[in-house]
């Protein structure tokens, strides 16, 4: 379609209008029933989410001036353009408030706990067992009758493990090895 079907077609303010979800009923209802005017708007949110995407926050002021400002280490005229920018950028100003927001936790608040890694040595035995017994399970998985043997882990009230030994098989230090 070369033209609107309607004899006034949306003016640019509107379709920009309609792109932003502020348009009346009367514009949406001409774009529903207008194929012209709705391929002219779907080219124009095109071309405004590609300005978006290139230009977004192009002239905010950074992080580090944010938080600057924020903590009143900035005076006279950048101040003061950092001030003017807030009141026009919804995104610097969320900005703002999550540094407000950082710097009123207390200070005096202990650091939290480190966190405590098992014992690597203890870890990689018990990798090894695993494996191993895998291995045994795997291979001797017709001997049902085997022994099972609980194995005591260090500073661990009940066994990390359990073994099963066969008869042609011994244990050292959570090794198995073959007689």
């Amino acid at each position: 379609m070369d033209k609107c079907i309607f004899d006034s077609p949306l003016t640019e303010e509107e379709l920009l209008a309609y792109i932003d979800g502020e348009a009346g009923e009367t514009a949406q209802a001409h774009l529903e029933h207008c194929l012209f005017c709705a391929d002219k708007a779907t080219r124009y949110r095109k071309l405004q989410t590609g300005l978006q995407n290139l230009l977004y926050r192009q002239f905010c002021p950074t992080s580090k001036q944010l938080a600057d400002f924020e903590m009143g280490l900035i005076t006279g005229a950048e101040q003061t353009g950092i001030r003017a920018h807030l009141q026009e950028c919804p995104h610097c100003l969320a900005v703002i408030e999550t540094l407000k927001t950082f710097l009123a936790q207390p200070k005096n608040k202990p650091p939290p706990a480190p966190v405590k890694l098992p014992d690597l040595q203890i870890a990689w035995q018990i990798k090894q067992a695993r494996h191993l017994i895998g291995n045994l399970v795997l291979n001797l998985a017709s001997l049902s009758a085997a022994p099972l043997v609980s194995v005591p882990v260090k500073g661990k009230s009940q066994p990390a493990m359990s073994f099963i030994i066969f008869p042609f098989y011994r244990m050292s230090k959570l090794k198995l090895a073959r007689i």
